[in-house]
């Protein structure tokens, strides 16, 4: 169903070779990504991958940077923690 809808609208389609889901990761718009490693280095998500092939994958697809990898937590609650105390990766508290 992608590819045709990106057909029909006349955009690109890209097919990732890793699985993400909603709030497994948060960007910050200046290059850093927030994911954790309980939840993309999960063996119910990518098993066949390295840690550094999933990063490799994110700086490709999404145009990130640097990636933070807490080592456990909901990655949910990584992303509101980082929203809430206004994280950023260079410019530090957004205002």
């Amino acid at each position: 169903m992608p590819a045709l809808l990106a057909s029909h609208f006349g955009v690109r389609h890209y097919e990732a070779p890793f699985v993400l889901e909603g709030s497994s990761f948060f960007v910050d718009g200046e290059g850093t990504l927030l994911t954790t490693e309980q939840c993309l280095l999960h063996p119910n998500r990518n098993p066949s991958m390295s840690r550094d092939e999933i990063e490799d994958g994110l700086r490709w697809f999404l145009g990130v940077d640097d990636v933070i990898w807490p080592h456990t937590g909901s990655s949910r609650i990584a992303t509101r923690t980082a929203m809430w105390t206004g994280w950023r990766s260079s410019s530090g508290p957004a205002s």
